[in-house]
């Protein structure tokens, strides 16, 4: 799914970020080096480009964000629907006030 997608690019480099800016917090220039080149997989551009892929995710269109959006526009009238009539028989056959034999 090209949201899922989108999210992940946007997450990884937000972690990313958090770890670039976080490593000279109370280090010399040397461990930093040293850290920055023990991970190689942690992309060094991440506190440039976070933002710029932030912002993407809000302009694009997902056909699944859109779906669940048009959700909210339903009337909620529709709801009360969902719980059976107060008389009617429940999954068990019986009728509401007729105790279940486990329970009695």
């Amino acid at each position: 799914m090209e949201y899922k997608r989108s999210l992940g690019e946007a997450f990884s480099l937000a972690v990313d970020k958090g770890f670039i800016d976080g490593i000279p917090i109370g280090r010399k220039e040397e461990d930093i080096r040293a850290i920055l080149k023990a991970t190689p997989s942690v992309d060094s551009s991440s506190s440039d480009t976070f933002m710029e892929t932030y912002e993407k995710l809000f302009k694009n269109r997902y056909p699944y964000v859109d779906k669940v959006a048009r959700m909210y526009l339903l009337d909620p009238s529709g709801l009360q629907n969902i719980m059976p009539d107060e008389t009617g028989p429940t999954p068990g056959g019986g009728p509401r006030n007729t105790p279940i034999a486990s329970y009695s």
